[in-house]
């Protein structure tokens, strides 16, 4: 994804991150976090659950090389109705700092997003489970850090329960990101989104995933990106959880990236 070109976009699509997979009924704590894949999985109606994290991007590039610290990142899920969810996030407070000691380093905070999810269809026989995701990224953080423009994203979510203990996930989607091109004008460029990840529970309270995703240029500036990350959560209480996750860019192999969250739920 974009994850590993601009740092703003890198920010971004970290609160995104999704659950590992939903294994069970809905009664259970079902997070879209920490990695790529969004669940298709919905909270019930009048509940809200909070999804908060931290994390750090280390990028190698060409001419770049810069760490990005993020916290809190956050999700608010709000039940709307047993089908529907309010989703508002937002980046966080960010800090970016180049590997150089003379290197300027930018403090402040990221963008807002505003979102829904709809699940269209629960899981039958070989019917997976499917929920659209929409949302606007708003152009609201701190010049250095946040977007150009307020630009929209979405996704259908697919689930598929494999055993009692495993299932697997993934994402299709398209995301517009508004980007100043050499002579000063924007342009909105359109990039096709996907994440595909395995989820297992190894106890009633520890769980794993491991994943990959990417995302593709839809315009013609712009290009691919992929990525592989896996991570643990753990079930502290049955409506909190822990989770920590790692992963590394394979399109240059050079940027990597952590992360540690806890998420909760009202009830």
């Amino acid at each position: 994804m974009k994850r590993f070109r601009r740092p703003a976009n890198l920010i971004l699509v970290a609160i995104l991150a999704l659950p590992v997979i939903a294994l069970a009924n809905g009664d259970e704590l079902v997070t879209d976090r920490p990695d790529q894949t969004e669940s298709a999985e919905t909270i019930a109606a009048g509940a809200f659950q909070v999804e908060l994290g931290y994390s750090r991007i280390e990028v190698d590039q060409p001419g770049v090389r810069l760490e990005i610290d993020s916290v809190p990142q956050t999700l608010v899920r709000i039940g709307l109705d047993p089908r529907w969810e309010l989703r508002i996030g937002y980046a966080g407070y960010q800090k970016l700092s180049p590997e150089t000691p003379s290197g300027p380093r930018v403090r402040g905070n990221g963008d807002a997003s505003l979102g829904f999810k709809w699940k269209l269809a629960e899981e039958a026989g070989p019917r997976p489970q499917v929920a659209l995701l929409g949302e606007i990224q708003i152009a609201s953080g701190d010049p250095d850090l946040g977007r150009n423009e307020t630009d929209p994203a979405f996704r259908f979510s697919f689930s598929h329960t494999l055993s009692d203990r495993a299932g697997v996930g993934y994402n299709v989607g398209v995301r517009l990101d508004t980007v100043e091109d050499p002579s000063g004008d924007d342009d909105q460029l359109a990039s096709a989104i996907w994440t595909v990840a395995y989820g297992r529970s190894l106890t009633e309270r520890w769980g794993f995933f491991v994943e990959a995703f990417g995302e593709s240029g839809l315009s013609a500036a712009d290009g691919a990106a992929n990525g592989i990350d896996a991570g643990v959560t753990w079930l502290l209480r049955p409506l909190i959880q822990l989770d920590f996750s790692t992963g590394v860019e394979v399109t240059s192999g050079n940027d990597r990236f952590f992360g540690v969250g806890l998420s909760f739920r009202n009830r």
